[in-house]
């Protein structure tokens, strides 16, 4: 990727604020996760700038689900654009976006309805984090935009359909940025599935300069209409729209959201927020507080669970975990539940574990729905209930869950939730084995071994039967066995 990246850099060539332009693609790549740099327009330009010689792109796919990068991630999108040239050429561009209430995202102007092209057709597809693994899914964009500035660069669009549940909105900042600030931008730079910038990413001194803020992050062409958020509380402020390369340092112009709620009807609206004069760096510490204390209980409590550098210690584990799922931590809510489900550290308690998992999945988190799914399946602190069980472990795969997707391939194999399927089970488990899990790696060569959705493979099939047992997989050491193979 990074030699992709280095590629497409070389390529490039800047441009002054004034004259924004964005990456294009054949107008077929519209719709599609996976792009093709096999067309560009006469005399393009990359408007954002890197801040050295390479990237500083963090892939937010391989961070753990539980990670605030990811969970904050969940409403950002890829902003899918069929758009039509001055020439009257179709071609396919992107463009970042996200989610700031239900239904309702930003971007810039210049993407919608655009500054050099006529936006015709627009999709944001979200939970784009990997183009095989985790493609995400489209939501269509509602066109003409709700609200748009070409002055100021941004967009409010209506996004038909999304569930909050899984994409929930992100909150602006009601303070201004201040000098020197840490900051991060999660984006889809040239189009690639989610990015993070979080290195050398800060405001310049001043922070605001000529009414734009100023700051070093990395950003590439599609990196367009990305917030910038702070550290402090994971808060917009400001929206991203350009570059300029710079002989001693290169840097990067947003829109201050300050001055965005001050200027935009449609923000007032909902977000129903008063702007403020920037707080003294202890307010902003003393608030943004409780999630970082959060994450470290979570931190402490997994380590106390497995034992990685203290002494393994379940209830104390429980009682870490305990003080983060109380602060909302999703990650905490849903091992913890796990915890009550079988009795570690903790009494076991079904109902409990039940309560926990709710609360996991209702913020989106990916375990959180599977557990919750589980429960629903095996009707333990539930009713039995296999289409909610269906339901959830499909949020889950959406995400790209590897237990998701096993959970899913074991209903549409049993036909329970979902007609028997088992053309559609081997395709699920196929996606979770080559994520590594022992289970799926069972399931699919059992599919192999017997036949079914696909032709009979005993090779294939004692093959993953090895993976699995080689993780100390019970089953798949017992069809070894039965086999008379060893692993």
């Amino acid at each position: 990727m990074r030699v992709l990246f280095a590629a497409l850099c070389a390529w490039a060539m800047w441009a002054a604020p004034a004259a924004a332009q964005v990456l294009y693609f054949p107008a077929d790549n519209y719709g599609r996760p996976n792009k093709s740099f096999t067309e560009s327009a006469s005399n393009q330009r990359v408007l954002e700038v890197l801040m050295g010689r390479t990237d500083v792109f963090e892939t937010v796919y391989d961070f753990d689900t539980a990670d605030p990068f990811r969970r904050i991630g969940r409403a950002v999108g890829m902003l899918d654009l069929l758009v039509r040239l001055p020439d009257g050429r179709q071609v396919n561009t992107t463009c970042t976006a996200t989610l700031i209430a239900p239904n309702r995202a930003i971007t810039n102007n210049h993407c919608i309805p655009g500054a050099d092209f006529t936006t015709v057709r627009a999709q944001m597809r979200l939970g784009f984090l990997d183009r095989l693994r985790a493609p995400g899914e489209t939501f269509n964009v509602r066109l003409p935009a709700i609200e748009t500035n070409r002055a100021l660069d941004y967009a409010i669009v209506e996004v038909v359909g999304v569930p909050t549940d899984r994409y929930p909105p992100l909150q602006f900042s009601t303070t201004a940025p201040r000098a020197r600030q840490s900051l991060y931008v999660i984006h889809h730079p040239a189009g690639f599935p989610q990015r993070l910038t979080r290195v050398r990413c800060q405001s310049a001194e001043p922070a605001v300069q000529d009414s734009r803020l100023v700051h070093h992050c990395d950003t590439l062409g599609g990196s367009s209409g990305a917030l910038v958020l702070s550290m402090e509380n994971n808060r917009m402020v400001g929206l991203h729209f350009a570059g300029v390369p710079d002989t001693v340092r290169p840097h990067n112009y947003a829109v201050p959201a300050t001055t965005l709620l001050n200027s935009s009807s449609e923000l007032a609206r909902l977000t129903r927020v008063a702007t403020t004069a920037p707080p003294a760096t202890t307010t902003a510490t003393t608030s943004a507080a409780p999630a970082v204390n959060a994450a470290t209980l979570y931190t402490q409590g997994m380590a106390r669970y497995y034992g990685s550098g203290v002494p393994r210690d379940n209830a104390e584990a429980a009682r870490l975990l305990r003080q983060a799922a109380d602060q909302g931590h999703a990650g905490a809510q849903s091992h913890l539940g796990y915890m009550y489900r079988t009795g570690t550290g903790v009494t076991r308690d079904d109902t409990e574990a039940v309560r926990l998992f709710r609360l996991s999945a209702g913020q989106g988190y990916a375990r959180g729905q599977f557990n919750l799914g589980a429960m629903y399946r095996d009707g333990l602190g539930v009713s039995q209930d296999h289409v909610e069980a269906v339901r959830l472990f499909r949020l889950a795969t959406n995400q790209g869950l590897a237990a998701g997707q096993n959970g899913l391939g074991a209903a549409y194999q049993t036909g329970r939730g979902v007609p028997q399927d088992n053309a559609e089970a081997l395709r699920l488990y196929r996606l979770a084995a080559d994520q590594g899990l022992p289970n799926a790696q069972t399931n699919l060569g059992n599919m192999y071994e017997h036949g079914r959705g696909v032709t009979a493979n005993r090779a294939e099939a004692v093959r993953l039967y090895r993976l699995a047992a080689r993780q100390g997989e019970t089953t798949a050491q017992e069809h070894l066995t039965r086999l008379g193979e060893t692993w």
